[in-house]
């Protein structure tokens, strides 16, 4: 927190548009944050189900990691994409 701070205050003096750059900056943390919260969860949820179908058979268990990967992926792009409105509203 000490880190994003200090690197919050230098965009916001140290650039030419200032707070503008410095609030993107802001956004930026906050959406990557949720989108790696939010993958996080959903690959704790998906390496349990995975761990279930393991115990019965070989070709379930490779169908569920797959579509919790691509759960994962879908989710970040997804939620990163929702962070470009909120930057050209800034602009």
């Amino acid at each position: 927190m000490l880190t994003a701070s200090l690197l919050f205050l230098a965009v916001w003096f140290l650039t030419d548009k200032g707070l503008t750059t410095a609030l993107a900056f802001l956004a930026g943390i906050l959406v990557s944050l949720l989108a790696g919260m939010i993958s996080l969860l959903i690959a704790v949820q998906g390496s349990y189900r995975t761990a279930f179908c393991a115990r019965y058979a070989l070709a379930p268990t490779f169908h569920t990691a797959y579509r919790t990967a691509s759960a994962i992926g879908f989710a970040v792009a997804s939620i990163s994409l929702l962070g470009i409105p909120q930057y050209i509203q800034l602009s």
